[in-house]
């Protein structure tokens, strides 16, 4: 059922004046990618957006989750830490409604700055592992998350 949508789309950018070559490149690049990054066997380069291709609005990219700490892996001492991440969208303005902390299983309040992009949440844990979760979803509905471990002990 793809190649309608695909004729389609040609149909559009050869009427910008592209060359069937560009209109391949062009369809390829602004595709959203489904399945494994990248193309693959199944998805091919992803779910066409023929909008993007035809310059009718900038291509989405999802929201990224970058700069965590702790640490995945820290071994840390006492019972407070500082779980501090970079929660970022290009295209889109996110709140705190986009992104989702959870700590053992637990959703946690925190605070987040749009203007740096950051995620700060000071919590007390038990001595042990711990996991913490942080999920963003951004209004094309495109996602990221990042799960992470890290330990305390006693000081």
């Amino acid at each position: 059922m793809s190649s309608p949508v695909v004729a389609g789309v040609v149909g559009l950018l050869a009427s910008q004046g592209r060359s069937n070559v560009e209109a391949r490149e062009r369809i390829e690049a602004t595709a959203t990618d489904l399945g494994r990054r990248g193309k693959d066997a199944a998805f091919g380069h992803g779910r066409v957006d023929a909008a993007a291709a035809v310059g009718a609005r900038p291509r989405n990219t999802p929201p990224k989750v970058a700069s965590f700490r702790p640490r995945p892996g820290a071994s840390l001492r006492g019972n407070q830490v500082r779980i501090v991440a970079v929660v970022r969208d290009r295209e889109t303005d996110l709140t705190r409604r986009n992104i989702s902390l959870v700590v053992d299983g637990r959703r946690v309040g925190f605070r987040y700055n749009a203007a740096n992009d950051r995620l700060v949440q000071v919590i007390r844990v038990r001595p042990g592992n711990h996991r913490v979760r942080i999920v963003v979803r951004d209004g094309w509905g495109l996602s990221d998350s990042r799960l992470w471990r890290f330990s305390t002990a006693r000081r």
